[in-house]
């Protein structure tokens, strides 16, 4: 039972002998129920009733309400119905719980005829349907009551956290199911479930509420301030298109409109056709988003559900939160006379015949699609040795995964070199390559946290201009703002490894010649390593998942019984890398040396137990800045950042400056990765 609501058992207890206790697997529930004027002298009462799953149905609330059920005639749908958000504290506790405010409005024609409502409200997470009967109490609404703006409020409080609901009203007595244009719809998302002003300013979610007009092309929003004690004085509201990927971790969308706002609602204008998302998010132009730890860190946003704007004539969908339906503060038609001129055959008839030549349409594209495909694949099968199926099957499940390369934009030569690999991994190793430069977004943050999450490897391109942009931050204490897509990526890994050890695992550093004195931060020493100028055939083995004793490395990435230098992208990329070989004095070949040519690197990582003196004292005095030879510092440095994710949403927290028992910690866990050679 909600908090204090009591039953409504002991007040219907005649309708629960008759109709079976309120009706088998839910109880009913009073709500309070509360009437609004202009003028107090025109006030009405009402009752409101609350059911559950089966007992919302139309036959089953006819038994309790009678007339206000399958009548002949009824009244035009709501003038309004407005979804108001909240996050209530319970009883001094300090702990808030989301909701709605719903206000419903009566129509203003035939107003007369309104004898109460239907609301109809789903969690749309859990398929949970529940409903609520308003009842007027023993009074006729007239002319005086519409010119008073009558409104009649219920609360719905406390919600589950961080779901999506849909209210639907109705009039009563309430129209047929079948009748069209009778009800009003509205969306929201609450915040999270007992949220209490001791969490983390930086992790706070809003209770948020939209409204889609697709005749007048708005969208509105409404959502709740952050308490008092975030300090928050202003938020981002943002209205992003969604381009591809929609519902999944790799969906990517273009800003539309981004506003920062001091209120708490927005209106989105000339919204084109489109699917969108609305998201919200605190401004913080003063540290006032902070972590657990008192960090500045990044506010967490609110997203909506997809919310679709059909093209003109198209019927919006109903599929989840995009059942969206306009506010019509116009007259409304009302029902108040038999019409014997439409007949319920006249709307079925067309309406089956139309599905079931989609359906056809449907059955014809799929198998056709299917015969083309069938047919292709038998015309592959050809050219593949049907005696080796485990090659066959290997070669086949390679062409899945998923690799994300990610390099820093340096120089000509380097930025060829890389772009080469890419192509080779995609074109010739099959590999689902991410590649920044080839899939730029707006949504930078998207587009890394894609990268990260979803890929198979994370392949780290070492370059002069990446070391130097990394050791750079290190040597600010992790203060540095640095927005290129390298640093955003490597800080994600760093915080995400440490309390995922399988992001560390997928993790691949690579250089593709050997810097004399290039030296690999301590902190990415527990990270897969390859030199390309040696161990070329071991990288491509790793990240097809396989084993150096199992393939021929010569072999495996192509077509089996086809030499990789037959490839286009193969002898491509080894062009232009024995010219970028060649062109470096710092790469520990010379001319003279073939590609490939055995030789040991001496890449060292520096022992954490040469740093204990202090994070301050090492990230100031004992680094040195990056020359423009590209070399990182030889003095003993290291990485640290604390991890910070809750409830699957990350926000940054970058500074570490008491964090020198964890760096320890940190440091002793990973010094046995450094004890030995990589490559021994």
């Amino acid at each position: 039972m909600p908090l204090g609501i009591p039953s409504c058992n002991e007040d219907m207890w005649y309708i629960s002998i008759l109709f079976l206790s309120c009706i088998p697997y839910t109880s009913c529930f009073k709500l309070a129920c509360e009437s609004h004027l202009d003028s107090s002298a025109f006030k009405v009462k009402c009752t409101a009733t609350k059911y559950e799953k089966e007992n919302c149905r139309d036959n089953v609330l006819s038994t309790i309400y009678g007339d206000l059920y399958g009548q002949k005639y009824w009244a035009a749908k709501p003038h309004d119905l407005q979804l108001i958000p909240i996050q209530e504290e319970y009883l001094n506790t300090t702990l808030f719980y989301p909701g709605f405010l719903v206000v419903v409005q009566p129509p203003r024609t035939g107003i007369q005829n309104v004898r109460g409502f239907h609301l109809f409200y789903e969690d749309l997470d859990t398929n949970l349907r529940k409903c609520i009967i308003i009842v007027i109490d023993n009074a006729t609404l007239d002319h005086t009551h519409r010119e008073n703006d009558l409104k009649f409020k219920i609360k719905l409080w406390p919600l589950n956290g961080d779901k999506d609901f849909l209210i639907t009203s109705w009039t009563l007595p309430k129209p047929p199911e079948s009748e069209l244009d009778t009800n009003l719809i509205r969306n929201g998302r609450t915040g999270k479930w007992k949220w209490g002003l001791t969490n983390a300013s930086s992790d706070w979610i809003t209770t948020i509420s939209y409204f889609n007009n697709i005749d007048d092309m708005y969208i509105r929003i409404w959502f709740v301030a952050a308490p008092v004690e975030y300090k928050f004085s202003q938020y981002i509201v943002s209205l992003e298109q969604i381009k591809s990927g929609e519902e999944t971790d790799f969906e990517d969308r273009n800003v539309t409109e981004e506003s920062r706002v001091s209120k708490v609602d927005y209106t989105f204008l000339n919204v084109k056709p489109g699917r969108y998302r609305i998201l919200v998010q605190p401004f913080d132009d003063n540290c006032t988003c902070k972590s657990k730890r008192n960090y500045c860190g990044q506010c967490i946003r609110t997203r909506t559900s997809v919310i679709i704007v059909p093209t003109t004539g198209d019927m919006p969908l109903t599929r989840r939160t995009d059942r969206l339906q306009r506010t019509s503060p116009d007259p409304i038609r009302a029902v108040l006379s038999p019409d014997i001129s439409k007949t319920p055959n006249q709307h079925i008839l067309p309406s089956v015949l139309g599905f079931i030549t989609f359906l056809l349409a449907i059955i014809v594209i799929v198998g056709c699609y299917k015969l083309y495909k069938e047919h292709r694949n038998s015309n592959n099968d050809v050219n593949i040795n049907n005696t080796d199926v485990k090659g066959k099957d290997k070669a086949l499940n390679k062409r899945s995964r998923i690799v994300a390369v990610v390099a820093a934009d340096d120089d000509d030569r380097h930025n060829t070199l890389v772009k080469s690999l890419v192509m080779f991994l995609q074109e010739s190793c099959k590999l689902n390559v991410f590649f920044f430069p080839w899939s730029q977004t707006k949504n930078k943050n998207l587009w890394i946290d894609n990268a990260v999450n979803k890929s198979d490897h994370i392949v780290f391109i070492l370059s002069k201009c990446s070391v130097n942009q990394y050791s750079q931050w290190v040597e600010s204490a992790y203060r540095q703002h640095c927005d290129s897509v390298f640093m955003k990526c490597i800080e994600t890994v760093l915080n995400s490894s440490i309390g995922n050890s399988d992001i560390s695992k997928r993790t691949v550093l690579v250089q593709f010649g050997h810097s004399k004195n290039m030296q690999v931060p301590f902190d990415l020493c527990n990270k897969h390593q390859y030199l390309l100028v040696k161990q070329f055939y071991e990288f491509l083995c790793h990240i097809n998942d396989c084993h150096p004793w199992e393939d021929d490395f010569n072999q495996f990435c192509d077509q089996p019984g086809i030499n990789i230098l037959t490839s286009k992208e193969g002898r491509n990329f080894m062009k232009v890398f024995n010219e970028a070989m060649d062109y470096n004095p710092d790469s520990a070949l010379t001319t003279k040396q073939s590609w490939l040519k055995t030789i040991y690197p001496e890449i060292e990582c520096i022992d954490a137990r040469h740093f204990l003196t202090g994070f301050n004292e090492a990230t100031e005095s004992n680094l040195r800045t990056v020359s423009d030879s590209g070399l990182a510092p030889s003095e003993p440095y290291i990485d640290f950042i604390p991890p910070n994710i809750q409830d699957d949403i990350r926000s940054s927290d970058i500074d570490s400056i008491d964090q020198e028992k964890a760096i320890e910690r940190f440091n002793q866990k990973n010094s046995a990765y450094c004890a030995n050679d990589f490559f021994e």
